[in-house]
């Protein structure tokens, strides 16, 4: 007959295992630790090893590795006392996940190749897949790109076998990245494009991938072909991510380039809408210019690319850049709606910088210089920033003493000229 612990033991491990599988970490932790203090004492290793399993994994998806250690050390040495190997190849798996988020990298590559050589004894294609993928990580950290395109190809081939998409498409990605790093877009493209032949997994995820090393590179027709692609998929899908956010995105401003400015501005509010769902997203993001006379005379990048910002104030920028290009005489509409992208992300560079562009479009200067100056103070290694303010205001950086002429040629005194920004 069971007691009354063993019964209430038993509620609190089936409902730690429901928080498990609906990702509910947090509470997941706190029903094993209350479980712990019920715990039966008949009770088999292999279930205390996987309690402490549990509670490391999930202290890993937490972001919180120091907590994940002991557990996943404990539930080792229980795999070992039991010849668990299973236990022992997920315990080693996990820990090399801790010392990773830890950047101890020595002990993280040890833990992966301790579980790889656990995964293939036991021929437990998931974790080898899970494994090669971390450990490729891991090594294009590390810089070793040979090493770790190897162990992302060998993972891409086991997830495909487990018709696995999303591990599939992490590796791509990540081959992509490495090609990227040795030859820039075109390099990474080809990645993509050989793997849409070869994979055949014409993912929105990936095809926007592809339309944005296409966009960064000037060739905006073929951009938009994968973009297009990318949200043909994307509907057909019915998805919800902050992935279509960024397709939209993009697509907006390879629109707002070939000067398709209504269907611009539609895009701009779709990005928006998917945005304000999932507004914590980390990405890589474009803000267009309204610096297209620039563009043609000094070769300006039409797009500053920016990474992590607020997404309302991407939406502002970049919606205001597309009303300035479409019509001159939205210029002062234009300009409010990037004061608004001001107001929520002040510690970047890029709304200064945007704001700066629609002040040369409406001929002011000074207030061009400004902006342009306080943009430079927030990215100071940003040559485009420093191209921007030298164009403007070429006497910017020039050792003149403030009440001396100003070296344009004016007779003015420079602070009331040239220096007066």
């Amino acid at each position: 007959m069971s007691t009354g612990t063993e019964v209430s033991f038993q509620e609190q491990m089936k409902s730690a295992e429901e928080a498990f599988e609906n990702k509910n970490f947090e509470e997941t932790i706190e029903i094993l630790n209350k479980a712990r203090k019920n715990l039966p004492e008949e009770t088999p290793d292999t279930e205390v090893e996987r309690i402490h399993y549990t509670l490391g994994f999930c202290f890993n998806e937490l972001d919180k590795p120091t907590e994940a250690n002991p557990h996943l050390k404990k539930a080792l040495r229980l795999a070992e006392k039991n010849e668990h190997e299973q236990g022992q190849a997920r315990a080693f798996e996990q820990l090399g996940t801790a010392a990773y988020r830890k950047n101890d990298h020595r002990s993280a590559m040890a833990y992966f190749r301790a579980a790889l050589a656990v995964y293939r004894k036991i021929e437990d294609k998931a974790g080898l897949a899970r494994t090669l993928r971390d450990l490729g990580s891991l090594q294009s950290d590390l810089a070793q790109d040979g090493e770790a395109e190897t162990n992302f190809t060998e993972a891409k081939n086991l997830f495909k076998e487990l018709d696995d998409i999303e591990g599939q498409m992490a590796c791509i990605t990540n081959v992509g990245l490495l090609h990227y790093r040795q030859g820039g877009p075109q390099a990474s493209v080809k990645v993509y494009e050989k793997s849409f032949e070869e994979d055949e997994i014409n993912h929105y995820l990936l095809l926007n991938n592809a339309g944005f090393l296409k966009l960064v590179v000037h060739e905006y027709p073929a951009a938009r072909e994968f973009l297009s692609k990318a949200e043909a998929d994307l509907k057909e899908r019915g998805a919800m991510d902050d992935n279509a956010a960024l397709l939209y995105l993009n697509l907006a401003i390879v629109e707002a380039l070939e000067g398709s400015f209504e269907d611009a501005l539609t895009h701009l509010d779709e990005a928006r809408k998917y945005f304000d769902e999932y507004p914590d997203g980390r990405a890589v993001e474009l803000i267009l210019c309204a610096n297209q006379n620039e563009v043609k005379s000094d070769g300006f990048e039409p797009f500053l690319v920016v990474e992590d910002a607020h997404k309302d104030g991407v939406i502002a920028l970049n919606r205001a850049a597309v009303l300035a290009r479409q019509n001159p005489d939205q210029i002062d509409e234009a300009i409010a709606l990037a004061e608004e992208g001001i107001a929520v992300d002040r510690s970047m560079a890029y709304p200064y910088y945007g704001l700066g562009w629609l002040y040369m479009r409406k001929g002011d200067a000074q207030k061009a210089t400004t902006n342009f100056k306080r943009a430079a103070g927030l990215d100071t290694q940003n040559e485009a920033i420093k191209k921007a303010l030298q164009t403007v205001n070429p006497y910017i950086e020039q050792k003149v003493g403030r009440n001396e002429p100003c070296p344009c040629g004016s007779g003015k005194k420079f602070k009331k000229c040239h220096g007066k920004a």
